[in-house]
């Protein structure tokens, strides 16, 4: 008998232990602040609207990267993930979980190593440079899994490639998630491609990006580094 006491005993410890990481994961969860990473994305007010045409649906609204939400319930919707969020005007809408970010990050330092995987023996040629923009995929212990959005040419053979999925060391110190410069970093992205990635070097493409840019540490009153990398490429590609 005391040993069937003792056994409902802890089957109770752990039914308690388990729905309370339920709902403290689940409380975390819905006040967490994520981070559009798309370019731009619609999102719905209303569930039954999803799956329509943009143009068929009238209570709606578009989010642009690096805009600010806040996570207020997760729901299957035609077999995919969707969040319900709330905007900071206090507007709700419904989105696509996959157009979400927990973090993006923009490095504030010059030559930041970057590796192939969690572990200083496989530091690689790249190093990360003020401006580089990255989207957090993972953490583990002291690093970050990183998506850049950059190009940083290769210290070996000075091509220039695509920096993608890297891992670096947590080190707050060089990096930033400020939203007003996460903006700018993106639109200083944009204007790189096109003004040296892309085959067709659209100068004109690449200045309409900077200057819109421009606009984010003229609305928010907020100048950064990255303020100033704008504004000097800006003046180079208009004097050519």
């Amino acid at each position: 008998m005391k040993k069937t006491y003792l056994f409902i005993f802890i089957f109770s410890l752990l039914l308690i232990f388990s729905c309370t990481k339920h709902f403290r994961n689940r409380d975390e969860l819905y006040k967490a602040k994520q981070f559009i990473k798309e370019n731009s994305v619609w999102v719905f007010s209303n569930k039954k609207d999803i799956g329509k045409k943009v143009k068929n649906v009238k209570k709606k609204a578009r989010l642009e990267f690096g805009d600010k939400i806040t996570v207020l319930e997760n729901k299957l919707i035609n077999e995919e993930k969707y969040y319900r969020i709330q905007l900071e005007n206090k507007q709700k809408y419904w989105i696509k979980k996959d157009s979400l970010a927990k973090k993006i990050i923009v490095i504030m330092k010059k030559d930041i190593l970057c590796y192939k995987f969690p572990d200083k023996n496989f530091a690689m040629n790249l190093k990360l440079q003020p401006g580089d923009l990255g989207i957090l995929i993972k953490k583990n212990n002291n690093w970050l899994n990183i998506d850049f959005w950059a190009y940083r040419a290769d210290k070996k053979n000075g091509k220039r490639e695509f920096v993608g999925n890297k891992w670096i060391k947590n080190d707050k110190k060089v990096y930033t998630d400020k939203s007003n410069i996460v903006k700018e970093a993106y639109y200083l992205y944009q204007a790189y491609y096109y003004a040296f990635v892309d085959k067709g070097h659209e100068k004109n493409i690449a200045i309409f990006f900077l200057k819109k840019g421009l606009k984010i540490s003229a609305a928010t009153k907020k100048k950064s580094e990255i303020t100033k990398m704008i504004k000097n490429l800006l003046d180079r590609l208009e004097k050519e």
